[in-house]
């Protein structure tokens, strides 16, 4: 599926920039490829084997010879999280003239990313270098920032930019929402928290979609089919089928983030974005910062404790009349023309 740098790449493209994108695997590199584009088209593939630690390294160098023998002069750099970004600072290193900004696109923030103290030891120097050495800093939530700005980063060069949504043909058009009909788009993790929250709603003679995948999928797949719960699984679907699916959707979305692991405190879950700018109010847990503002402006039920009973009553009681004109007015903000415009390229 695609994520933010997706979108980002989406949004210069419609810019008339030329784009080079250099997408190195996230796991699985035994069975992955580095893969280089021009323009959203591939024109290099580097097929990976599995080296465990040394992937990083592999990524390393691969990101530096292809900033060096792609055609461009002037270039701006964007790295997509601090690994990427320091490949692009020890390039301009010996580049200068040819380098006009490095943008560190950094997203959320990940605290004992790796769950080993050495590599998480690394993260933490490597984040603390790029945040200082970087023209512009971009974090998604106001938490990453902070965060970052305990590590170093300087104010002047930081922006908050969360992650943007884009729409093909936006219409807004009304929909019954069924409190009794519930989708969720992207990985089955202990920490997305999705068969906890399953458990919980299953009472409410529920029908579930899932568009994702993830380690989990196979236990969903079981768990779905014991208790009985009409659902329907779309596995590794491209993120045009997701919008698609979501236009004529009428239900809820779900969002049932916990803090399994650290990330989720600092996120900004695009596919919340998606699920509100579709018409879509969303069942979200108190754990990312936009619940906030789903709270306040009446875009969904947020909960601190997942308890079947108490989502049962506030799904029930949610007014849902014109939530066509919250999903608008949401866009208006969160749609990436308007949020990437904030970056300065």
């Amino acid at each position: 599926m695609e994520g933010p740098i997706n979108y980002l790449e989406h949004y210069l493209l419609d810019k008339n920039y030329t784009v080079y994108r250099i997408d190195h695997p996230l796991a699985n590199y035994g069975t992955r490829e580095t893969l280089v584009y021009k323009n959203s088209l591939v024109i290099k593939i580097f097929s990976r084997v599995n080296l465990s630690v040394l992937n990083l390294l592999i990524d390393f160098f691969l990101s530096i010879y292809y900033c060096s023998v792609l055609p461009g002069k002037n270039k701006t750099l964007i790295g997509a999280n601090n690994f990427d970004t320091l490949a692009a600072l020890t390039y301009k290193l010996f580049n200068k003239g040819n380098v006009r900004k490095i943008i560190y696109f950094a997203a959320d923030y990940s605290e004992n990313r790796y769950g080993n103290a050495l590599l998480d030891w690394v993260y933490v120097i490597v984040e603390k270098l790029v945040l200082k050495y970087s023209d512009v800093v971009v974090s998604n939530t106001h938490r990453a920032e902070k965060k970052r700005i305990s590590l170093g980063l300087n104010t002047k060069k930081s922006v908050v930019v969360p992650n943007g949504v884009y729409l093909d043909s936006p219409t807004f058009k009304n929909k019954k929402i069924n409190n009794n009909n519930f989708i969720y788009i992207g990985n089955v993790t202990p920490e997305h928290g999705l068969l906890a929250m399953i458990r919980v709603l299953k009472d409410l003679n529920m029908s579930l979609t899932v568009i994702g995948g993830g380690s989990g999928w196979k236990e969903l797949e079981k768990f779905v089919r014991k208790e009985g719960i009409y659902t329907k699984l779309y596995k590794d679907k491209p993120h045009s089928f997701v919008i698609d699916y979501l236009k004529d959707f009428k239900g809820w979305g779900l969002a049932p983030y916990n803090n399994d692991s650290l990330w989720t405190f600092y996120c900004s879950p695009l596919k919340v974005n998606e699920y509100i700018a579709s018409g879509i109010p969303v069942v979200v847990s108190s754990v990312p910062e936009i619940s906030k503002e789903i709270s306040e402006k009446g875009l969904g039920v947020v909960y601190k404790n997942l308890n079947g009973e108490d989502l049962a009553k506030n799904i029930s009681e949610f007014n849902s009349i014109n939530f066509n004109l919250k999903a608008k007015s949401f866009y208006s903000y969160y749609n990436y023309n308007c949020l990437y415009s904030l970056i300065s390229l």
